[in-house]
């Protein structure tokens, strides 16, 4: 590895290595290198700094794998100390790849850049009603940050470089003489990204349609534990060309039935709050159990305004998984993938007029 890392980047390979430039410093952590030894370069060139050192610079902690508990807890004393790390190739359209430990030292996973698109929409069961299902397409996602560096801050810009475009609201990194303090709360808390990424909204007028078709209805993922987002959890995520491979061997089985098509058009009501799924429920007028289902928003994965289809979201019923009764009330609701919620929008479909009614509330 130190042979490679020479010839390819023309510098001697160190497991732990430190770069000031320009009065930020910046810190890594290659693989075998011991907490202990990291945590050392860190605190050597940082004394006398961190949270209780005044308005100290904001500096950079970077390595392949999440930072384990015991690095995370040597490192926390640095109030103005930032880890970005990576291995796992999740999207960057889904705000929990940010984690605050302690209330002051953040952890931002980075997505992939790589041309086959590699940023997997997983870790989010817990936000929608349903399991999320990928029933149109939300793209590839080429992800990576652009990050704006100030002497009391850091913005976090992220963007998809496939296609262009930004995956939404820039995240803020605040370093300074407040960080820690009483009654002091960090713009990546859990409390202040729902305040930033606010409640997705339907635009006025928006309206659900609802047709016939006969087509080959994908299989709907069985319910699972929904669980909370698990900081210390790790593990690849499955590569796109596997999940294709495995979406065309299932619709190569299945057959082609009557079903139900559901449109759901752009949730983009709010500019300032970008819809990442929609929980939908179905109701029938013959009082049977409502139907449940969550799905990916498409395009969620790609650059705002570069969504495909005008960034309809379609999904697919089939007829005998329905409620039944002559009159189907269909509601979809937006979400955000922090699981703030906006307002819903209903139709009406008469399957004996083939005729879809929008529902006012």
């Amino acid at each position: 590895m130190a042979a490679n890392w020479e010839r390819i980047w023309g510098e001697k390979y160190e497991p732990c290595w430190h770069k000031e430039i320009k009065g930020f410093h910046f810190f890594g952590r290659n693989w075998f290198a011991g907490a202990d030894e990291s945590a050392a370069l860190v605190d050597g060139a940082l004394s006398g700094g961190g949270a209780s050192g005044g308005a100290a610079k904001p500096c950079f902690f970077f390595q392949h794998r999440r930072p384990e508990k015991a690095l995370r807890m040597a490192l926390r004393r640095h109030g103005n100390l930032v880890a970005f790390f990576g291995h796992n190739h999740w999207s960057a359209t889904n705000w929990n790849i940010v984690s605050l430990y302690y209330g002051t030292f953040p952890c931002i996973e980075c997505a992939s850049c790589e041309p086959r698109g590699c940023a997997a929409l997983v870790r989010d069961a817990w936000i929608a009603r349903a399991p999320l299902e990928k029933t149109c397409d939300v793209g590839g996602g080429r992800h990576g940050y652009v990050v704006s560096v100030y002497d009391d801050m850091a913005v976090v810009s992220r963007r998809e470089f496939g296609m262009g475009g930004c995956l939404g609201n820039d995240w803020l990194i605040f370093s300074g003489k407040d960080v820690g303090s009483p009654g002091w709360r960090h713009p990546l808390s859990m409390e202040e990204r729902k305040k930033l990424i606010g409640e997705p909204q339907f635009p006025k007028g928006a309206a659900l349609e609802v047709s016939k078709c006969f087509a080959v209805v994908p299989p709907v993922p069985k319910k699972k534990d929904a669980k909370v987002w698990d900081d210390d959890a790790d593990g690849a995520s499955p590569r796109p060309e596997d999940e294709a491979k495995a979406t065309a061997a299932a619709a190569a089985a299945a057959q082609p039935q009557e079903a139900l098509r559901l449109s759901i058009p752009r949730a983009d009501g709010n500019p300032d709050s970008r819809a990442y799924a929609f929980d939908v429920v179905v109701a029938g007028d013959a009082g049977e159990p409502k139907l449940f289902r969550s799905v990916y928003a498409g395009g969620c994965n790609l650059g705002m305004g570069h969504e495909p289809d005008n960034g309809a979201t379609t999904m697919l019923f089939a007829t005998d998984s329905l409620p039944k009764g002559n009159v189907l009330k269909f509601g979809a609701m937006p979400v955000t993938s922090l699981g703030t919620r906006g307002k819903a929008i209903v139709a009406e479909y008469s399957l004996r007029a083939a005729r879809t009614r929008k529902v006012r509330g």
